[in-house]
């Protein structure tokens, strides 16, 4: 099928290309039966290589259909009607005017932050009702969100969204935008609502600062950090109407890596997200003419004469008197029948805001939301949960929030509330520092609670002679000595002492175990080296310093040391300590090379071990007689063995040169 306009798909007159993708192509179309303008949504099949992955794509496409057909809600593009021409299926939907909040916040000069918070508030809403349904969108990003010319927010795509009972996406298999994952969603593949909570974080952080909570140079840095670190604060926070740490608080909770200590409504985030921001008197002005507005145009738009008396929830919303203005006060209701028609009057209310807004009588911006937030209209559940306290180690005094109580861990209490609620838990034990924990009441809450005491640090001295000396504790510069650190009890720590002209000095100190003089440090002045000097023939020769091997000449810093010279083609092997002085040189010799003559047995044969090693031609060891052996002079001693290491004669000899040395066995 050509793709220019005047085409047809199904009844609807293509007009223009809106997009195109390796699945398929939206169009710009229009219905001539409704005679209105909609988007047309259709799969490319032949780019499917197997007929499973066709079956798979089949799925997905009409999947869309389904999720977003029952997701009748404003912020949430809504689907007409779904179809099939020459093989090639295809979805008709709501036609959206406007932008991608992506061009929207790379735009300059970019929105005012109030502007784009309405479009959070909108987006957060419209999950609220998706996951009310069961489904998850699991592709939540700025591409996915269109705003109209009016700032009416709208979520697309719900193309690879899940379904609660639908198999189509299956455990491990990673669906989504990299940059707007979830830790769960890249890690395990299987996700529920709170991923897209998580992902709904991402996109509030990002389309409020211009920052990305999760940079990286490359995909796999951005699922690394997003799964294991935590997010990086906006460099910009302080120059926009923001309360920091209100901000820090519920971007701390949003972006949590286990999906039960994040949040888990998107309205619960977006309340606590309008928290955030600084509103001037002017906004609230605004808004307060915004609400007051409400009851005449619903009232106009469906010839409602009679005079409503307003609740007071109303009235502190618009922010205005409980008389409504433009209508008379109402008398206290005077029997329950009266109470049942004005809960009528209330639906009657609603309903007819939901068809106004279908008929497009009210404007984008004006919807049941902004007057009744989740919370009035579904009031939390209250939960009551039984705790099982411990604390190691045991005996901590507990307090709950405001009420200091006389009992001990391990304890059992009660918490009682709303959903949501918070609970702050304080544990203190003498020579422990305080534990603070905040006990979030919900159904799926930990109700086992043991909590690791920390130790209270001691304060010690570090000093040095002489003072002034550089001080590390653990790698990390404390200051200048003498100086006082805090000490865990039980934890090692390493300390490091260094001054300009002096040896460094090193010490592993724990608190409780160590007396303290292991935080005094005498320091060694640096001085100038000493010299060693080794004279020796042998070219194999091995001269090794505490361990470290060295030439026949080389310098020491003052003090002593082993050494040991080793030579095993001339079985020569001396250890000796000896003393460096600061500029002066030490020579030291090794014996001179001399030749015994001939070893031999009087009877027979026999190998032969010189201090130990075998006397060898190559890799092979060689028998009596043998001729000419090179050797260190010295005291040697020599073991004669048969074939089998029997020692046949052992002898212990100071050897000179032109040696020769004949063993009889008698």
């Amino acid at each position: 099928m050509s793709e220019t306009s005047g085409k047809t798909i199904g009844r609807y007159v293509v007009q223009s290309l809106l997009g195109e993708g390796a699945m398929g192509s939206v169009y710009k179309a229009f219905d001539p039966v409704i005679r209105r303008v909609v988007a047309i949504k259709t799969i490319k099949m032949e780019q499917s290589r197997t007929e499973a992955d066709q079956a798979e794509f089949m799925q997905r496409f009409f999947q869309e259909a389904q999720i977003s057909g029952i997701l009748n809600h404003p912020n949430i593009v809504s689907i007409y009607d779904v179809g099939e021409q020459d093989k090639m299926p295809y979805i008709a939907m709501e036609y959206v005017e406007g932008r991608n909040l992506n061009q929207i916040i790379h735009s300059q000069p970019r929105p005012d932050t109030m502007e784009l918070a309405k479009i959070i508030m909108q987006v957060a809403n419209a999950l609220e009702f998706a996951h009310s349904k069961g489904i998850v969108h699991r592709d939540l990003k700025p591409g996915n969100i269109m705003v109209t010319p009016k700032g009416m927010a709208k979520i697309m795509d719900f193309g690879i969204a899940k379904m609660s009972g639908s198999h189509l996406t299956q455990t491990g298999v990673f669906l989504g935008t990299p940059s707007f994952a979830s830790p769960e969603q890249i890690k395990e593949g299987h996700v529920d609502h709170r991923s897209d909570i998580f992902s709904l974080g991402i996109l509030a952080h990002e389309t409020l600062t211009g920052h990305t909570p999760f940079p990286g140079q490359s995909i796999s840095a951005i699922l690394y950090k997003i799964a294991n670190e935590p997010p990086t604060p906006a460099a910009n926070l302080a120059q926009l109407p923001i309360d920091a740490a209100k901000w820090r608080a519920v971007f701390d909770r949003v972006f949590q890596k286990d999906p039960s200590k994040r949040y888990q409504h998107a309205a619960e985030f977006g309340q606590d997200l309008v928290k955030c921001l600084s509103i001037t008197d002017t906004e609230r002005a605004r808004l307060g003419t915004f609400m007051g507005q409400i009851d005449m145009t619903v009232r106009d738009a469906f010839g409602i004469q009679k005079d409503i008396q307003r609740s007071e929830f109303e009235m502190s919303q618009a922010g205005q008197p409980r008389a409504t203005r433009g209508y008379a006060p109402q008398p206290p209701a005077q029997s329950s029948s009266k109470a049942g028609w004005a809960v009528v009057l209330l639906l009657v209310l609603i309903a007819g805001m939901g068809g106004a807004m279908q008929m497009g009588v009210l404007g984008d911006d004006l919807k049941l939301s902004a007057l009744l937030p989740l919370e009035k209209v579904f009031p939390p559940k209250t939960l009551e949960k039984s705790i099982v306290l411990n604390s190691n180690p045991q005996g901590a005094k507990i307090t709950l929030g405001e009420k200091t109580t006389e009992f001990l861990t391990p304890y059992t209490f009660k918490l009682n509330g709303k959903q949501g609620d918070v609970t702050q838990l304080k544990l203190e034990l003498e020579g422990y520092k305080a534990k603070v924990e905040n006990l979030v009441l919900k159904e799926d809450m930990e109700t086992e609670l043991t909590l690791v005491l920390e130790l209270m640090p001691i304060n010690r001295l570090i000093t040095t002679d002489p003072p002034g000396a550089t001080v590390s504790v653990n790698g990390k510069k404390v200051g200048a000595s003498p100086i006082h650190f805090e000490f865990v009890p039980d934890k090692i720590y390493q300390i490091r002492i260094d001054n300009e002209g002096y040896y460094p000095a090193e010490s592993n100190y724990v608190e409780g175990k160590d007396g303290e003089s292991k935080l005094k440090f005498d320091l060694r002045k640096v001085m100038p080296p000493g010299k060693i000097q080794v004279q020796t023939e042998m070219e194999d020769l091995d001269i090794i310093v505490d361990g470290q091997k060295r030439t026949t000449a080389f310098s020491l810093p003052p003090g002593s040391y082993k050494l040991q010279m080793q030579s095993k083609r001339y079985y020569f092997n001396k250890t000796q300590t000896v003393k460096i002085e600061s500029g002066r040189s030490l020579e030291l010799s090794t014996p001179p090379i001399v030749t015994i003559k001939k070893i031999d047995m009087a009877v027979g044969y026999a190998k032969v071990r010189v201090d130990g090693y075998y006397i060898r031609k190559g890799n092979d060891v060689e028998y009596t007689p043998l001729a000419n052996l090179k050797i260190a002079a010295g005291t040697h001693v020599f073991k004669f063995e048969d074939d089998n290491g029997n020692i046949l004669r052992e002898m212990t000899k100071d050897v000179t040169d032109g040696e020769q040395i004949i063993v009889d066995l008698d």
